[in-house]
């Protein structure tokens, strides 16, 4: 039987101040492609001593649901079959870019329907003789006792309860009357597959001390597996988190944290991140107008996304996932086809143009780097952050801004759309077109903040491929990061990457991004002494994302929740 009910609590709040400052006129010149200078800050002041031990606990016991991406990697994973619930429903809501976030998750009747006949379909797709084998010499009953045990471990990341199994085996034994073994084991893959402690993670515990529950070992082990590769915990782990009386420890947890830092199945999970954070989940849904940008075929699109694919796994890879190699890449990696159809441009004489690699295959080439560094400058994000009909200053100002320095914008005042120019309106750059932003005194509240920033990458067009002129004018690149730790003016996204790398604020903001992804809430103001503690941590330049991810499992809160009066 389902649960009857699963009470998933959220809470909301937001850091940071979005207007500290009033910016300067940024005026406008000609595009300047001088090599980039790269801006330096003054060092922070030292923080304040914080002891993490007095970090208030400000995850509320909840159960969460498993996103539709975890429950078909979970299944993937049990049986070695797709569920095929991606790509089959309407995708769910996202917030901050992820899709693991409480508030957004629940089971209503018609999703349940949909998960129901996921695990119908998994059910019958399962080669019970691999999942299920059982000797000749064996009672069939003995196997499907094994096999229940197994999978619910698997399955719920946690050992059955005798009542769970006599349960699951009741069902068996039901299939198995109807149509024999094969038919008992899918039984209970299904009810496996619908159970509420699959779809959901629970984060309960047992006891309480001064208003925070200890979770149960594993429960942590859960919520480290998740944090790390996104799934359940392995066998290691669990074993480990039942055996273990030391489990809990911080010691323990970096242990486990950094064995699984270092599996593919981690780095996986940090791109998933990465690709939802930078609002590129999916550059196969980004369109453009055809007879605007026929070369922005479907097979381009493709192409473009398995070049953010190739990036992100040099940088989580042979890079070790450092924000130095996020934003400062000198290289991405492109076919004949993205070589022809997008960089051909960034190579004026006397520079020359990489060669292309073999048919079919793709390979690592060199940005110019007066032009391009880091993921700014790959085309997929480029293109991602435009509309359909032109580059767009708004959304990638927008982006950088709220994204990448956290902070927040109120929605647009009513008519604000009207300002916005028409498709296929040619008269004047895009740069031009969009001055009204800043001389409006309604819009400028917001734009004065993000169009400088949008402005500085106009020398790409809405596909990521460079220019210098538009509509027969000189294209005026020169942008300015106003109300930042690192203010200034910058042309293109090379300097723009030079400019993200000296921030502190950036970091800060990847901090409090990285936490709203473990925790699948945002973060509030309780949390800001945890936050605290881990953005100095992760001030050094040469952390790495998965060390980071380390140490979040390792604070003492991970492992307690706040009770709720």
């Amino acid at each position: 039987m389902l649960l009857a009910a699963l009470l998933v609590v959220s809470c909301t709040g937001h850091l940071g101040d979005p207007y500290s400052q009033d910016p300067p006129d940024t005026g406008g010149s000609s595009p300047d492609l001088r090599p980039p200078t790269k801006p330096t800050r003054p060092p922070p002041p030292p923080p304040p001593p914080v002891d993490t031990s007095t970090c208030p606990s400000a995850t509320l016991q909840r159960a969460r649901r498993i996103s539709l991406g975890e429950y078909e990697r979970a299944v993937t994973a049990l049986l070695e079959v797709k569920a095929g619930l991606v790509g089959a429903v309407a995708p769910e809501p996202s917030v901050h870019g992820f899709d693991n976030q409480t508030v957004a998750l629940s089971v209503s009747s018609g999703n349940f329907e949909e998960f129901a006949t996921a695990a119908q379909l998994a059910a019958e797709a399962t080669k019970v003789a691999e999942q299920a084998p059982c000797a000749p010499d064996v009672a069939l009953a003995q196997c499907a006792s094994s096999f229940v045990s197994s999978i619910g471990r698997r399955a719920y990341g946690r050992t059955l309860s005798p009542s769970e199994q006599a349960d699951l085996m009741a069902l068996y034994e039901q299939g198995a009357a109807f149509e024999g073994y094969e038919r008992g084991i899918r039984t209970v893959i299904e009810a496996v597959l619908i159970s509420p402690y699959f779809l959901y993670r629970t984060e309960v515990g047992k006891g309480q001390t001064r208003g925070t529950a200890q979770l149960e070992a594993q429960e942590v082990a859960n919520a480290v597996a998740f944090a790390l590769t996104g799934k359940r915990p392995d066998a290691d782990l669990l074993e480990r988190a039942t055996l273990d009386p030391q489990f809990r420890t911080p010691e323990v947890l970096r242990e486990e944290a950094a064995r699984l830092a270092a599996t593919e199945d981690s780095r996986k999970h940090l791109a998933r991140f990465l690709r939802g954070w930078l609002g590129v989940s999916n550059i196969g849904a980004v369109n453009k107008i055809p007879a605007m940008f026929p070369r922005f075929t479907p097979k381009l699109k493709n192409e473009l996304d398995f070049e953010l694919d190739l990036f992100l796994e040099h940088v989580l890879g042979e890079k070790k996932g450092t924000l130095e190699a996020l934003f400062g890449s000198p290289v991405s990696f492109a076919n004949a086809s993205l070589l022809d159809n997008i960089y051909a441009w960034d190579y004026a004489p006397p520079l020359t143009r990489p060669p292309p690699p073999p048919a079919g295959s793709f390979a690592k080439f060199e940005f110019n780097p007066k032009l391009r560094k880091g993921v700014l400058a790959v085309s997929g994000w480029l293109a991602a952050h435009a509309p359909v009909h032109r580059s767009s200053p708004v959304d990638r100002g927008l982006a950088v801004w709220t994204r990448l320095f956290c902070q927040q914008l109120s929605p647009p005042p009513p008519g604000a759309l009207a300002t916005t120019p028409a498709p296929g309106d040619s008269n004047g750059t895009t740069r031009e077109k969009f001055k009204q932003h800043t001389a409006n005194t309604t819009c400028q509240i917001c734009h004065r903040r993000i169009d400088p920033i949008g402005f500085g990458m106009e020398m790409m067009d809405a596909l990521g491929s460079f220019r210098d002129t538009e509509a027969g004018l000189p294209v005026d690149s020169s942008g300015e990061l106003t109300g930042t730790d690192v203010d200034g003016p910058f042309h293109g996204p090379a300097e723009l990457a030079d400019r993200l790398l000296a921030s502190r604020q950036v970091r800060d903001c990847f901090v409090v991004q990285m936490f709203r992804y473990v925790e699948g809430r945002d973060e509030v103001q309780a949390d800001k002494c945890e936050i605290s503690v881990l953005q100095d941590f992760f001030a050094t330049p040469e952390r790495t994302m998965g060390e980071l991810l380390t140490e979040m499992v390792a604070q003492p809160r991970f492992s307690e929740r706040s009770v709720e009066p």
